[in-house]
């Protein structure tokens, strides 16, 4: 078992995406990290804190200014909005990853 970055597309059907390899479950790659001593996939408690700090404010102004909750449809590749939102403050795409699914592709590169 082994730990080595992948840049894909968000694509959780491993049975299909990684055929013929043994995916281990939950807790043999806890177990495997205790044992090597790897704190990857544990938080300790004032990284969580840290995360709260920065994610309570933004909760708070969501219920404050009662924003609309926009409806994202199971299976759909994305939100128009958070495309355009991103767009519009000038993000650009720069992604190396070569997309798979063509109508994917078009909309995360789309302006």
């Amino acid at each position: 078992m082994s730990f080595s970055l992948e840049e894909t597309e968000l694509d959780l059907t491993y049975n299909e995406r990684y055929q013929g390899v043994k995916l281990p479950d939950a807790y043999e790659r806890l177990i495997v990290d205790v044992f090597t001593g790897s704190r990857i996939n544990f938080v300790r408690s004032d990284e969580l804190q840290e995360a709260w700090r920065i994610v309570d404010p933004i909760l708070a102004e969501i219920d404050k200014k009662n924003l609309p909750v926009i409806p994202y449809k199971f299976g759909a590749i994305g939100l128009r909005e958070a495309f355009d939102a991103a767009a519009k403050h000038g993000y650009i795409f720069r992604g190396t990853y070569v997309w798979k699914n063509d109508q994917l592709a078009a909309v995360v590169k789309s302006p």
